[in-house]
């Protein structure tokens, strides 16, 4: 009987036991997950004061009398077309070297708000080239073929790949101001006038000037064959706007100044359209 009433109480307290290891064991998982929301939300506190720091870093710095914050368009494209090349302008440099999250951070308080392309790289830029060659085409008579972008725009390219440092050999006002010239000539007599991409690249010389010359003149082609296409109806308050003609110095500059056109104004309609 004695042995019985033993085996009972041992029952009962192994059972007490495991009772209130289980409660305690409840109760410090309570505590640990309340300890993991606090860690979290102050961990998320100092993430997203890191964020804001370096945005404002970032902007305080290029927000300058210089206005070069106007280049943050082209930093956009840049790290489209390639966030690791050596870049001539440090902005872009600096601005490929920071975190994804600062990079949107800047681009949303700057009201830069453009969706990303789904293509990169190399891929992005033959999207763009064949978007610019199709408005080319429009210019094109009857059995004329003539086409300043062949071969994969390759004095285009040759603006980033071998040129990037360079500054501009002409004064860009001068190309832009005379090939929108003959842009609308063009269109005024009614599409009947001479190819003005055609006369544009024989009065400026384009198969016989010097290289860096002819990367230009490809390049102005490019830009404004993009930029005729903005619909001014269109809301374009949606993204930020792009450098002033007088900040585009070098031919990098002027080759990221095509690609965010020709995506802005070629690539996207189409793609929002769809």
């Amino acid at each position: 009987m004695v042995e019985l009433i033993i085996n009972i109480l041992c029952s009962c307290i192994s059972v007490i036991t495991t009772i209130v290891i289980a409660v305690f064991q409840y109760k410090q998982s309570v505590r640990m997950e309340k300890l993991a929301v606090r860690q979290n939300v102050i961990e998320q506190k100092y993430r997203e004061q890191y964020i804001k720091q370096q945005r404002d870093k970032f902007i305080i710095k290029y927000k300058n009398d210089a206005n070069d914050i106007y280049y943050l368009s082209l930093c956009w494209i840049s790290a489209i077309y390639d966030s690791t090349l050596s870049y001539h302008r440090e902005m872009y440099r600096e601005y490929n070297m920071l975190e994804e999250d600062v990079k949107n951070a800047i681009c949303e308080y700057m009201n830069l708000k453009l969706q990303k392309p789904e293509k990169l790289g190399d891929d992005f830029y033959y999207q763009c080239v064949n978007a610019i060659s199709k408005q080319q085409y429009k210019y094109n008579s009857k059995g004329d073929n003539f086409s300043i972008f062949y071969e994969g725009a390759k004095y285009l390219h040759k603006c980033i790949k071998s040129y990037k440092n360079e500054y501009i050999p002409i004064k860009l006002y001068e190309l832009n101001n005379r090939f929108t010239d003959l842009l609308f000539k063009y269109k005024k007599c009614n599409d009947h006038c001479f190819n003005p991409i055609k006369q544009f690249s024989e009065e400026f010389n384009f198969s016989g000037v010097d290289e860096l010359v002819a990367c230009e003149i490809c390049a102005v082609v490019a830009n404004c064959l993009a930029y005729e296409e903005i619909d001014f109806s269109f809301n374009t308050e949606e993204w930020f706007c792009e450098p002033l003609s007088e900040q585009i110095k070098t031919m990098e500059d002027l080759f990221l100044l095509v690609l965010f056109n020709a995506y802005v104004y070629l690539i996207l309609p189409e793609r929002t359209a769809n």
